[in-house]
């Protein structure tokens, strides 16, 4: 007959007992006598949701601190033994780690928003000439109230008289300085005045409020209906599409060009999508490029996967080491700039190591791969940002 856990020896730690809580009990479903914690026949597990709060708070303690003992295992084995990792997994050692998807969605959502934390776009600025810049924070005031000074007609720009010389007085200040008999000379002056500052705003403000035109292929600008986007292989509804989402972009550029902050926020937003769906493409070029090795598909997007997530680790430990080596006293020896080196330097060296370890490689061989597959991944990232940069227009 089986000890219940209350009988238990009472060496065993609480975890213990609580594991071999189902001796001595049947399925609350089948009446089955239970072999372990879920029923054979049903698959019911023997704990049920229907507890004290008191009891399941120390079981979500439980499955944190056991999560949190299998994630750093696995961020350990990822990044400081390449290969390792996605090695054992792919052996089948995959309960002792957390499952690749799942530490990629944490780490890439950590990343996001750290980094999303740390942009500062509030200084971006489009200058005269529609080019974005960025200002400082005294700038950017003194912008602020330049183009509110302009908005309000106030003299924030100074304007001209008619001798050509600029004049700094308000046009409130030359009335309450000028005499009846110089009245209409003021008049006429403060209204040149007026008209030389709306040129002048005109001049400096005006150039990025000037309609968008995107041209595609000549001189001729895109229209909808007079000059729309058509290629001959594409039906017509695909044309509309198409046409409808350019419209979109030329209007939301416009829209860009007088607030660029919305254009990062934007990409921000939608870069890290356009990330994941990169991971069964880079995989897919991993199967091509290394064909000869006859790995499954799921083989290779596990290696993209466990890749990408280390990049991304990577990337928060530079950001992690930089941040402490900016507020590192500036008297005393700074080692963070060169940690922080090493960091950025490690990240190639891990992917090559990783690359070859898996693919059972040699020396030669894994640099000459390593080579190609790095130029066409670099093209793929560049591809997605683009992706990305326009799907965050569309999406403004």
């Amino acid at each position: 007959m089986s000890v219940p856990a209350d009988d238990a020896p009472p060496g065993r730690s609480r975890r213990e007992r609580k594991a071999q809580a189902w001796r001595g009990r049947s399925c609350e479903n089948c009446n089955v006598p239970l072999q372990g914690p879920f029923c054979h026949r049903c698959g019911q597990p023997e704990k049920t949701p229907i507890r004290d709060l008191l009891s399941l708070s120390t079981d979500a303690v439980d499955y944190l601190f056991d999560v949190d003992a299998r994630l750093w295992k696995t961020l350990r084995d990822l990044f400081l033994r390449p290969g390792r990792l996605t090695e054992a997994y792919l052996r089948g050692k995959r309960m002792s780690f957390v499952r690749p998807l799942r530490v990629y969605l944490v780490l890439s959502a950590l990343l996001f928003v750290v980094v999303s934390s740390m942009s500062d776009m509030d200084g971006l600025k489009v200058s005269a000439d529609g080019d974005v810049i960025v200002a400082d924070e005294t700038e950017s005031e003194g912008w602020e109230h330049g183009t509110r000074g302009r908005e309000h007609g106030s003299a924030a720009i100074p304007q001209t008289t008619p001798d050509g010389t600029e004049d700094g007085t308000t046009a409130a200040g030359a009335d309450a300085t000028a005499t009846p008999d110089d009245a209409g000379a003021a008049t006429g002056a403060k209204g040149t005045a007026a008209a030389a500052g709306r040129a002048r705003t005109r001049i400096e403000v005006g150039m990025g409020d000037e309609p968008v035109k995107l041209t595609f292929f000549g001189d001729r600008p895109w229209h909808p209906t007079d000059n729309p986007l058509r290629f001959e292989a594409l039906p017509e509804f695909v044309h509309v599409w198409l046409n409808d989402t350019v419209g979109v972009i030329q209007a939301n550029i416009g829209l860009v060009r007088k607030d660029p902050k919305r254009l990062g926020h934007a990409f921000l937003r939608v870069l890290p999508q356009s990330l994941f769906v990169l991971l069964p493409v880079f995989a897919l070029l991993l199967k091509i490029v290394l064909a000869w090795k006859r790995r499954l598909y799921m083989e290779h997007l596990m290696v993209a996967i466990h890749s990408h997530t280390f990049i991304y680790m990577g990337i928060l430990v530079t950001i992690g080491l930089s941040w402490v080596a900016e507020r590192w006293p500036a008297g005393w020896t700074n080692p963070w700039w060169m940690l922080m080196g090493l960091a950025i330097a490690w990240i190639p060296v891990n992917l090559f190591l990783t690359q070859k370890r898996v693919y059972r490689q040699s020396w030669w061989g894994a640099q000459l791969t390593y080579l190609v597959i790095g130029t066409l991944y670099l093209c793929l990232v560049g591809f997605t940002a683009f992706g990305a940069l326009v799907a965050s227009l569309v999406s403004l």
